[in-house]
């Protein structure tokens, strides 16, 4: 994914002052609501960019940050790791210390590192009258001088 990569340090969903970043500097979290709904991205991600607007401590979150946050490869079941990932819970103690039993990593396995991100094919099959009127159906030849498909010739 794009953790090394420019955009990996953008801001994703929310600033904290709890506006949507540019799409031009950021990934608004109306552009992650339209990613889910075309299968695109996981619903978790608009899960995390949500935690981080109603309770988030940092600054705001990043695709690197919840990348890293994923899971701690030293400690794979612990939803307390990665250290740096962990908040100090508010409903639980809010006493300043991310030590507590209670505290943990808000973003623990909700922005996998491994997803394959790509866009569903589509075709469209509608017919319809247009401008263009197609006359007859012509074979296209490949490099190789044997017909790969068909074209419909236009007057």
């Amino acid at each position: 994914m794009a953790k090394n990569s420019a955009i990996g340090g953008w801001p994703l969903g929310f600033l904290k002052s709890g506006e949507e970043p540019s799409y031009v500097s950021g990934f608004p979290y109306r552009s992650l609501v339209i990613l889910r709904t075309l299968r695109v991205i996981p619903v978790a991600w608009e899960l995390a960019a949500t935690y981080f607007k109603k309770f988030g401590k940092t600054d705001s979150i990043s695709l690197s940050y919840l990348l890293d946050c994923y899971e701690d490869p030293a400690a794979k079941d612990d939803p307390r790791k990665p250290d740096k990932c962990r908040e100090d819970i508010e409903n639980i103690n809010n006493n300043g210390s991310k030590d507590d039993a209670g505290d943990y990593n808000p973003y623990w396995h909700l922005v996998d590192p491994n997803w394959v991100l790509k866009l569903p094919q589509t075709y469209c099959q509608k017919q319809g009258p247009g401008p263009i009127i197609a006359t007859e159906l012509s074979p296209v030849y490949g490099d190789d001088g044997n017909p790969i498909a068909n074209e419909y010739l236009t007057s």
